[in-house]
């Protein structure tokens, strides 16, 4: 279901999305501040070559003193939230950054002067770097250094997965000009140093070198072999028999040999291709649209007198039955990958935008090749052969062939889960311990004293450190993050790089279908928490919520889904204001900040907590749209895990009038889509003296309940 909610948005988002460059050539010598002679945008590469006139010869043709070039043309990394970040680099004619200046991003929480002002600062410590050094993005409160081949930056407060995407997205680009424009001496230690780091940067942090025959054994790339017994075997009886080519080839060698591979798989894309290659298919966001396949024609059946009968090109691809339109471009000169055979010619497949080719599912690949026949030397006819070109589809197994070949311990990702395995281990504890007690929710809840006890305990440990020290405060920016990443080809990988939050979604998706929204908002949510106890300190000094009409909470309720659906919309409509829509949640305030924010968001987040002092959790219920979607899938959840009785609602309404939250029908039935489980009608249920049968069963002697009269819903 989440799933196919994010897809539906996702091809809504397709239209909108751009990973363009936002500079013009007078809007780079401006930055520049006219230091240098901007000339135009190269057409091989997307980089500005810079120029500067020498004094002496002021005459004279300018020298060429580096490139500019904006990030999002070449490697437009998403940060958190799920946007790429567009920086301008300038970078000398021997790879030093001379220049790093934050174009544009998306971050919601840099979306201020301050947090702009940040990220731009972080981005300045790479100037005067170059390509050799090796660059670790430390945590905020970590002194950098450097040396002639390392560097230390002093990483964001709150900002971990946009450093690192601000990380990779220049030293990727910036690897990507160096290797096309730098002309460099091959047998330098300088080249030797460049060849290294650009080789790894241009790629993936989760590409993992690996040889063609490695490719070919784990069938990231499939091979077809057609005998010459088998294209005999084809042509027997034909007017264009094959026996008649001069050959010393046996009947069981190779005639024909074909590779496929689908370059959407990255870890087969990135192996294959050279940094130009991969650069063409994912700058015109073709990855998912790209296939590779090489023809080594050992017979040759395409000689020079019959290239004229591959066009129209001999490839064709069906995919559920129709017929994917391809455009054929000869690409020879980028496959990179060690112990390819240099006698085969590669190929593009690239599908046309009319006829999509889905990387999810299985195709179809045939080759028709043609012959030529007649009599003497007039061969004016042709006749055409079908052979089937194998792919062995693993459809989006890319997370599997990176488990299989990646060295985790170089993650950037693995490195920050153990960086905070101390962390990861208390929150797990403490999500061991939570489950343990909703499972054995009547046990937990027999004492209703030891109940507030338990509760308010764990809703101290949910604010104390789930929020306020491990910043795990999920947010309804995750699932918009998440939609414009999916939305543009991208994955949820860049989510990874706050373990925290990663694990608390997995845990939050596995219990929305056992207990629905309420472990999460009941239980797990800083803000939450943070409301309920300010709530019981409140009543503690007299002050008491006020319970709303049943029809009026049940209208208030529906206005949450009002703001996610606005949020949502405004991703498609006005994707410019989609980030400032999603303050509406206090979160980042009240839980990344500290409430040390811009006073308008500082008020904000007091007022939704006053609002609770006046109804229970008011923010929570009636206005939180990441409640509102996890409500919206609660309708997976289809255990009632709540005990109910048959005199619950008729006559008994006791758990409906002591319910805080409102999420008791009159007739007893539990909404679960509002059930924030606090259990404490689990608690009244079995309380002899609060619960209406078991107080008559208590008052006429009776020792049990028939078990006719208890049932669950």
């Amino acid at each position: 279901m989440f799933k196919v909610f994010l897809v539906c948005f996702s091809l809504l988002l397709s239209m909108a999305d751009a990973s363009a460059g936002l500079l013009s050539t007078t809007d780079i010598h401006n930055l520049l501040e006219g230091r240098y002679i901007v000339g135009e945008k190269l057409t091989d590469i997307p980089a500005y070559p810079l120029f500067v006139q020498n004094p002496a010869t002021p005459s004279a043709k300018p020298d060429l003193a580096g490139y500019a070039f904006e990030t999002i043309d070449l490697e437009p990394v998403r940060g958190y939230s799920g946007k790429p970040v567009d920086l301008l680099v300038v970078m000398d004619t021997s790879g030093v950054y001379r220049d790093v200046r934050l174009i544009d991003h998306k971050e919601p929480f840099f979306l201020n002067k301050p947090g702009t002002i940040k990220l731009m600062d972080f981005a300045s410590q790479y100037i005067e770097l170059s390509l050799q050094h090796t660059v670790e993005v430390l945590y905020w409160n970590e002194a950098g250094n450097r040396d002639a081949h390392k560097a230390e930056l002093t990483g964001v407060h709150h900002g971990t997965v946009t450093a690192k995407a601000i990380n990779r997205s220049i030293l990727s680009s910036a690897a990507m000009v160096a290797m096309a424009k730098l002309n460099i001496s091959a047998d330098s230690a300088a080249a030797k140093a460049m060849a290294n780091a650009t080789q790894k940067r241009a790629h993936s942090d989760s590409y993992t070198p690996l040889k063609w025959d490695a490719l070919i054994d784990n069938h990231l790339v499939t091979r077809t072999r057609v005998s010459v017994q088998q294209l005999s075997d084809t042509y027997a009886g034909s007017n264009a028999p094959v026996n008649d080519l001069q050959t010393q080839l046996k009947d069981d060698q190779d005639g024909m040999v074909f590779h496929t591979t689908l370059l959407a798989d990255p870890l087969a894309g990135r192996n294959l291709l050279d940094a130009e290659g991969w650069r063409y298919v994912t700058n015109k966001r073709r990855t998912q649209q790209a296939l590779l396949v090489t023809f080594n024609d050992h017979l040759d059946l395409l000689n020079k007198r019959d290239k004229w009968l591959t066009e129209p090109q001999p490839f064709t691809l069906l995919q559920n039955g129709k017929d994917i339109k391809l455009q054929l471009i000869d690409y020879e000169k980028g496959m990179s990958v060690p112990g390819y055979p240099k006698d085969t010619h590669a190929y593009f497949l690239l599908a046309e935008k009319a006829t999509p080719l889905d990387p999810s599912q299985p195709f179809e690949l045939s080759f028709h090749l043609k012959r030529r026949y007649g009599s003497n030397i007039v061969l004016n006819k042709t006749e055409e052969k079908l052979f089937a070109v194998d792919h062995q589809f693993h459809g989006w197994r890319a997370a599997l062939t990176d488990f299989r070949y990646t060295n985790w311990l170089e993650l950037d990702w693995v490195k920050l889960w153990l960086d905070r395995q101390i962390e990861i281990g208390v929150l797990l504890i403490g999500l061991i311990l939570l489950t343990t007690g909703l499972v054995m929710q009547k046990r937990t809840s027999a004492d209703a004293r030891i109940l507030l006890f338990v509760r308010t305990a764990y809703l101290c440990f949910t604010l104390g450190f789930i929020g306020w020290y491990a910043q795990g405060q999920l947010t309804v920016v995750n699932i918009t993050s998440a939609i414009a990443s999916i939305s543009s080809g991208g994955g949820l990988d860049f989510l990874l790089n706050d373990p925290i939050s990663s694990i608390l979604w997995v845990f939050v998706f596995g219990t929305l279908l056992v207990w629905g929204r309420g472990t999460f908002c009941g239980w797990l949510c800083p803000f939450g928490a943070l409301q309920e106890l300010i709530s019981m300190v409140a009543n503690r000094l007299g002050l008491h919520q006020k319970r709303l009409r049943q029809s009026l909470d049940k209208k208030l309720k529906w206005v949450k889904y009002i703001l996610l659906l606005t949020i949502l919309g405004s991703l498609y409509a006005a994707p410019a204001y989609s980030d400032y829509l999603t303050k509406v949640e206090p979160f980042e305030t009240a839980i990344t900040y500290y409430f040390v924010h811009d006073w308008p968001y500082v008020a904000w987040a007091v007022a939704c907590l006053t609002l609770g002092l006046l109804v229970y959790r008011g923010y929570c219920r009636y206005l939180c749209p990441l409640g509102a979607a996890l409500a919206a899938v609660n309708v997976l959840q289809s255990w009632s895990w709540i005990p109910r009785r048959e005199a619950c609602g008729t006559p008994c309404q006791t758990c409906r009038h002591r319910c805080e939250y409102q999420a008791i029908e009159p007739t007893g039935k539990i909404d679960y889509a509002e059930c924030f489980q606090c259990l404490d009608c689990v608690s009244i249920y079995q309380d002899d003296e609060k619960c209406f049968p078991l107080i008559q069963m208590r008052k006429s002697g009776d020792s049990f309940i028939p078990v006719s009269t208890l049932t669950r819903q």
